[in-house]
């Protein structure tokens, strides 16, 4: 067993703190294979964290500070550094009042960098919650990153930095490549061990909040290079066995798939699916533009597509390989009343979209009859507003708003018409709270329970990332969701697609380009490989 190694002045073991609700173990999810996935996964989960951890323990000091910081743990393996961070309340890091800020020796060396807070060798200061340089209680949005003592910004990409919850949370895992190099050549975690320390500030930049320093000590050596995916192993794509219904989630940016629908239809054909769901489809796109991205699959001509008509830039749309028809209660769902009152005058380009729709138009989401033969199945694609930092957000609130109305939409439909499955997938945008995700899924199945979600990883095992920028103050994260009927539906495979997690045999097997996911959109295709359960057909719609 490796060390745990203590931060000074803590002695003894320490008691284990509760693990809190928000960050409960989803059930078992089905294996994406070929190839086995690092030590850690940043997907909000916690299970794959072990005893063999360095651990540091914080009293509850801070009752009235952005964060409570009570626990940090530490591992690593040949390829990333892995923190999961207690932080005593339910928030969001990225919008906290103050900021919470990670201070890291990560080159071993207390010679370069400089002394901070009581840790020697500062290389890198990373803040979870920015803060405007000129007005300290504005607070941004993203994450900045700072090389210390230059004070040179980079971006969380520079780091290989990705974490995840991305909605409000009292746990977050966070992920950071080992072997980054800062602007002078200092290369990042490459030592035999590196040091660490937490500080949280309130609005006027007094520190409210503090550990003590840790030591981790490397367990595993840092890797000569990744790891890819051969052709000697199994189809990183295949269908899985048994797997009755391919579906696929996809976020579309736009413009994008009307200016090059090349890379799209690549991806498609490469995955093969049976369902798909678009969402952030632009008003201009035509069923011939929708099916221009279906071009490379050999019964494309045949497909039926239902597109959107409400949403604005945003709109939804389902194509199938199977018959579809729009449902009428689920074509055009409006703004409640409150909408604009709640918004409160905020301004940012997603809430002015909302602000035009709530006046003429109708959210975001797309509600599709597929028939697989003798089964009806209800799919319904959305795009929930994007942005806002918090749970306190206006962009949060008016998520809320529309997730409340699609349910009701939702509801409406199942107690008129009986169905033998329910899809409900697109851009949740959970930077704010999770309650869309909740709201969504409650009571929705066909016996009256909640739908479950799809818990899909990126084929290398990484994360459960489905939007990546590629640069700027986001890092890669987690913003589509597909949520199922698991009354008739067993997910027997589920992955997040990206181009760059193939090796080069598999992208010429699967006439793909290396950079399609990055051509094509920001978003990720989620992939689930359903099967039919032997209880599908029995349930009843709901009766309230």
């Amino acid at each position: 067993m490796a060390l745990i190694w203590l931060a000074a002045g803590c002695t003894g073991s320490q008691p284990e703190l509760p693990v809190p609700s928000e960050a409960s173990t989803p059930p078992e999810i089905p294996p994406s294979w070929p190839g086995s996935f690092p030590r850690v996964v940043i997907d909000g989960r916690l299970d794959d964290w072990s005893a063999e951890v360095t651990q540091l323990t914080d009293p509850a000091d801070a009752p009235d500070g952005p964060v409570d910081i009570r626990r940090v743990l530490v591992t690593d393996d040949a390829t990333a550094v892995y923190l999961q961070l207690d932080l005593g309340t339910v928030v969001n890091v990225q919008g906290l009042k103050g900021s919470l800020t990670l201070l890291l020796d990560a080159d071993d060396d207390p010679g370069t960098g400089v002394a901070l807070h009581g840790l020697s060798g500062v290389d890198v200061a990373i803040d979870f919650t920015r803060q405007d340089a000129e007005q300290p209680s504005q607070v941004l949005e993203g994450i900045a990153v700072r090389a210390v003592p230059s004070s040179i910004m980079l971006s969380p990409y520079d780091l290989g930095l990705w974490f995840e919850p991305r909605h409000s949370s009292r746990v977050i895992e966070l992920r950071l490549a080992r072997g980054s190099r800062l602007p002078d050549g200092r290369g990042l975690f490459t030592a035999a061990s590196f040091h660490g320390k937490l500080v949280g500030r309130d609005l006027t930049g007094t520190v409210r909040d503090e550990t003590r320093s840790f030591t981790h000590e490397f367990r595993e050596s840092l890797a000569g290079g990744e790891p890819v995916t051969s052709a000697a192993r199994p189809d990183p794509l295949a269908r899985a066995p048994e797997a009755d219904l391919r579906v696929v989630v996809w976020n579309v940016s736009r413009n994008r798939m009307l200016e090059r629908p090349e890379p799209f239809s690549r991806i498609l054909a490469a995955l093969s699916p049976d369902v798909v769901l678009l969402d952030e489809v632009p008003p201009g796109a035509t069923e011939d533009h929708i099916r221009n991205l279906l071009a490379h699959l050999a019964d494309f001509t045949k497909w039926s597509i239902t597109p959107g008509e409400n949403g604005g830039s945003q709109r939804g749309a389902v194509a199938s390989r199977f018959a579809t028809t729009a449902v009428p209660g689920l074509s055009r769902i409006v703004y409640p009343d409150s909408t604009l009152r709640v918004m409160g005058g905020t301004s940012s380009p997603g809430l002015m979209d909302v602000a035009r729709n709530a006046r003429s138009g109708a959210i975001p989401a797309h509600g599709t009859e597929v028939n697989q033969g003798d089964r009806r199945i209800l799919v319904v694609t959305l795009d929930l507003v994007c942005c806002g930092n918090s749970a306190t957000a206006a962009q949060d609130r008016v998520r809320r708003i529309e997730a409340a109305a699609i349910r009701a939409a939702v509801h409406a439909t199942l107690n008129r018409e009986a169905f033998d499955a329910v899809l409900i997938g697109g851009d949740f945008n959970l930077v704010g709270s999770q309650f869309p995700l909740d709201e969504l899924s409650r009571d929705l199945d066909l016996d009256g329970g909640d739908l479950s979600v799809v818990e899909a990883l990126q084929l290398d095992g990484l994360s459960s990332a489905t939007w990546d920028e590629g640069s700027g103050p986001f890092p890669p994260g987690q913003l589509d969701y597909l949520l199922y009927s698991d009354r008739s539906l067993e997910v027997r495979r589920a992955f997040v697609f990206d181009s760059e997690d193939l090796a080069p045999d598999w992208l010429a097997a699967h006439g793909l380009q290396a950079e399609d996911s990055d051509l094509a959109s920001d978003h990720r295709p989620v992939v689930a490989d359903f099967m039919w359960s032997s209880q599908a057909g029995e349930a009843q719609p709901p009766d309230n």
